[in-house]
């Protein structure tokens, strides 16, 4: 059982990510997308792993969806990363919105 968990656990994660990517991929053509920017939503919903979060907020950061970025980099915090392995990212989107 706990392998079944396990293989679906990671296939929710790679839908996931492939949400996000296609998302994101999308916004750079048409940045005022309403169901792309939804489906980024939905990744963060579904994705669970701190390093994925990280890396995913990374990109946020760099196609300048900050406040989005800040949302990813709480739910990596929430689940299991390091406030220092954020640090640096967490800078940067605290230099464009106020955060607590």
């Amino acid at each position: 059982m706990d392998t079944l968990a396990s293989v679906a656990k990671v296939a929710v994660g790679s839908q996931a990510r492939e949400k996000f990517f296609a998302a994101l991929n999308a916004l750079t053509t048409r940045p005022d997308d309403d169901v792309a920017l939804g489906n980024l939503h939905v990744a963060l919903f579904n994705l669970n792993d701190p390093v994925g979060l990280r890396s995913c907020a990374s990109w946020l950061v760099r196609h300048e969806y900050f406040s989005l970025a800040h949302l990813y980099l709480q739910k990596a915090q929430k689940v299991g990363a390091t406030a220092a392995s954020l640090s640096k990212l967490k800078a940067k989107v605290r230099i464009h919105i106020p955060t607590t």
